[in-house]
């Protein structure tokens, strides 16, 4: 008689091996299709320096398919992808990768501009349309030289201290700095953790560049916040003055994701770019220009625990108009 053991690890092991030969299947019936196609159009907020490799590295792995990169801020994306559907009945291009936010709001405007889809390499987001791909941490950064030692933020409530009194700055740009401090204190005590905050005279300004080149770099404030931590990254390894803090609270991240527009016109070849997107190879390819991305299997600069950060949530983003208002009334003057 056989071990029922011994059965249970066979049928195990046929069950496996009957779904990576269906997947394998799938791939290459896609890939037959994808071949059929012209080149995928992706349109993107990465920069240039990290979209390529992945596009190339992804026609090496598919012989005879191509990626063409349009790359834009993240706001003139929307406003591109929105008014080709508007006005010309159809999509120009056949992915998107940029922030979470502004797919959230062309689903607002257009409930069909994306089209559902479930890679095999990450779940989509709960309606389907859209994968993270990496991660940008909402950071306190601070001018390294001025700050240093004990000075160095260890948790939000540091941030009332009289020693950041007319030496901060707010980034207005960066709505989720409300969302995060209401969520971590809770509504009330996040309100007034807010205006206490503000009673410091924080100097009010938009974008990273701005804040981190020309004012902590060059010594009119000696901390800002929210600003990404990856720009924070950049200017540091160009040799300014900056770092920024590694809290002991919980850090709260933004999403970049990747969706396939609903009328893309190479919709095969959008899929297997997906796959190839989230997949370890390319994230691989990711990390090592930079970017956190999301896949458990790899590790990320700056030795980020991923369980400890907090993720700006749908609900959050549909907040935005209400979180911006109430950035602009509390600290711009």
């Amino acid at each position: 008689m056989r071990n029922p053991t011994s059965r249970g690890i066979s049928a195990f092991m046929a069950a496996a091996l009957l779904f990576l030969f269906s997947f394998s299947m799938a791939l290459s019936a896609g890939y037959q299709e994808a071949k059929k196609e012209g080149p995928a159009v992706l349109y993107t907020s990465l920069n240039l320096e990290d979209a390529q490799p992945l596009a190339n590295a992804f026609a090496a792995k598919y012989p005879g398919l191509k990626v063409e990169i349009n790359r834009q801020g993240s706001s003139t994306l929307v406003t591109k992808i929105l008014t080709e559907r508007r006005v010309g009945k159809r999509d120009n291009a056949d992915l998107v990768l940029t922030g979470a936010d502004s797919l959230d709001l062309m689903l607002m405007e257009v409930p069909n501009i994306f089209q559902k889809y479930t890679s095999s390499e990450r779940p989509p987001e709960e309606r389907g349309f859209y994968s993270a791909v990496y991660f940008t941490i909402q950071t306190i950064a601070y001018n390294s030289r001025a700050v240093t030692g004990a000075d160095i933020p260890k948790r939000y409530s540091d941030l009332l201290r009289n020693r950041w009194k007319d030496k901060a700055a707010v980034n207005l740009n960066n709505y989720g700095w409300i969302y995060a401090m209401l969520d971590f204190f809770g509504a009330e005590k996040g309100m007034d953790y807010l205006r206490q905050f503000a009673a410091h005279n924080p100097k009010p300004g938009r974008g990273t560049t701005l804040m981190v080149q020309q004012w902590l770099g060059g010594g009119e404030v000696e901390m800002a916040l929210p600003l990404n931590h990856d720009g924070i990254n950049i200017f540091k390894g160009k040799g300014l003055p900056v770092d920024w803090a590694r809290l002991e609270d919980p850090l709260y991240a933004d999403i970049h994701t990747v969706g396939i527009l609903g009328m893309a016109r190479s919709p095969n070849t959008a899929r297997l770019l997906v796959d190839f997107i989230l997949s370890k190879e390319g994230q691989t390819l990711m990390a090592k220009t930079g970017n956190s991305v999301m896949r458990d299997d790899l590790s990320v600069k700056d030795d980020i625990d991923r369980k400890k950060l907090r993720f700006l949530s749908a609900q959050a983003r549909a907040g935005a108009d209400k979180y911006q208002k109430l950035m602009n009334e509390l600290y711009s003057k």
